[in-house]
């Protein structure tokens, strides 16, 4: 440990970075007939609203001498200021990291975002406290708004750009330059009027004990039986959850995340036994032949994510936020892949495991995924069907098992080459929309692009 404090040392007088922060200012044109289907005699107004962005000291950041640390090796405050003479007027924005070069190894670098709305006008982009990796794709950070009437309104942002130290041998890093600015978009919101999926459920966990969304480590649902129906590729699914780019990597997203009321049959997760998600027979299945017979409505309505595809060994000790964690992390067997990007997955144990109804019997605090098969758990969870299902997530400590639901309850593991029940999952766009249903089993929720 000594030894790699010295390297990590060394890296302090070899590393130079410089990050360029544009000064943006955006013109907006106001029309009236962005609200869908509104009649009005005024139609368009012209530029109406303004947004200037200032960076404190200056607009370039010049950042040498700094090495592996759990501290941010830069960090710039911007400010957006708004104005508009419109009653009605929307002025949307979009913060985008745009990477202009980046030669560190993946993964090596990571960012957050403190987001600070200085008076009650619009809102901001949301904050992003936990550390989101930063390598050569740029990155949307997020999306607020100033709203009405307003007369130089302040939002701000304090961006922390990160070389964190592992604890490991770092000299790969050595003599790497990274290159970045900040850009700001006019931004229209897909769902004005709130009717999105995303927007509503997060809605319902203002009232979780009557709607049954809980805002744990996403906005979930839970019990027996909640209305979380939603009609899909006529067929009917259940809604998990709403879920932010933690889970599924789009920087600023709220996604839906479904998944199939019933099992399309019994397969093997890997017919080579292999636990990597990348290579898998069943998502190659999944993502071709099952994908091309779901009809076009429903295939426009499915985002392509991220897929994390961290695994766990210690079956005995495992709740279902330490799951949560270590799916999202990068414990594997052998080196195999921590991510997958696609179109069609399954669930993770952790939405299993988040899906009870915490009660006396099954405290997700301490009860262990091992141990659902307590009635008090496997009979307060609307996931559970009673018979054996896979999840995404693989068996860290061996290159041939993955976590499974088995039919009595509990989250086990099996062999990959295992026959069993396979439930697809997936994320919806975030403009997805609600038409009609309120998402009982008798009346889901009939969605539209």
């Amino acid at each position: 440990m000594k030894q790699l404090k010295i390297i990590n040392k060394i890296l302090k007088g070899v590393i130079f970075l410089a990050i360029f922060f544009l000064l943006v200012g955006i013109t907006y044109s106001y029309f009236l007939a962005d609200i869908k289907d509104a009649e009005t005699g005024t139609t368009l107004t012209g530029e109406s609203g303004k947004m200037d962005i200032y960076y404190d000291g200056g607009e370039t950041i010049t950042a040498s001498d700094f090495g592996p640390s759990i501290n941010p090796f830069a960090t710039k405050t911007f400010t957006l200021k708004g104005t508009s003479n419109i009653e009605d007027s929307i002025l949307g924005y979009k913060i985008l990291l745009v990477v202009d070069e980046n030669t560190f190894s993946e993964n090596a670098l990571s960012y957050t975002m403190i987001s600070t709305k200085t008076d009650s006008n619009g809102e901001v982009a949301p904050s992003i406290e936990t550390n989101q990796y930063l390598n050569t794709s740029d990155v949307e950070l997020g999306t607020g708004y100033f709203t009405g009437q307003v007369a130089d309104a302040i939002h701000t942002y304090e961006l922390n750009l990160y070389f964190l130290d592992t604890g490991e041998d770092q000299r790969e890093d050595m003599e790497k330059s990274i290159k970045v600015h900040i850009n700001i978009e006019n931004y229209i919101d897909p769902c004005p009027s709130g009717d999105c999926l995303n927007n509503h459920i997060i809605s319902l966990a203002d009232n979780p004990s009557e709607t049954g969304v809980y805002n744990e480590n996403g906005y979930r649902y839970q019990g027996l039986d909640p209305n979380n129906y939603v009609s899909f590729n006529n067929e009917t699914w259940r809604i998990i959850g709403v879920f932010d780019d933690y889970t599924h990597g789009i920087a600023g997203e709220n996604l839906v995340k479904i998944i199939r009321a019933d099992s399309i049959g019994d397969y093997a997760w890997d017919s080579n036994e292999i636990n990597d998600w990348n290579t898998s027979s069943l998502k190659a299945y999944l993502n071709s032949d099952y994908y091309n017979s779901l009809n076009p409505v429903s295939k426009s309505l499915i985002e392509e994510v991220t897929w994390k595809l961290g695994g766990y060994a210690d079956y005995k000790t495992t709740t279902s936020s330490l799951a949560y964690n270590a799916e999202r992390g990068t414990t594997v067997y052998g080196g195999t892949d921590t991510t997958w990007t696609g179109y069609i997955g399954l669930m993770y144990p952790s939405d299993y495991g988040y899906a009870v109804l915490n009660n006396t019997s099954c405290s997700r605090d301490t009860t262990t995924l091992y141990d659902y098969d307590n009635y008090g758990c496997y009979n307060q969870n609307w996931l559970y069907l009673g018979s054996d299902e896979w999840t995404i997530t693989p068996l860290s400590s061996s290159s041939s098992n993955v976590w499974d639901v088995s039919y009595s309850g509990y989250v086990g593991d099996s062999y990959a080459s295992d026959g069993f029940g396979g439930r697809p999952s997936l994320y919806l766009k975030s403009n997805t929309t609600i038409i009609s249903g309120d998402g009982s089993l008798d009346n889901p929720y009939v969605l539209a692009g």
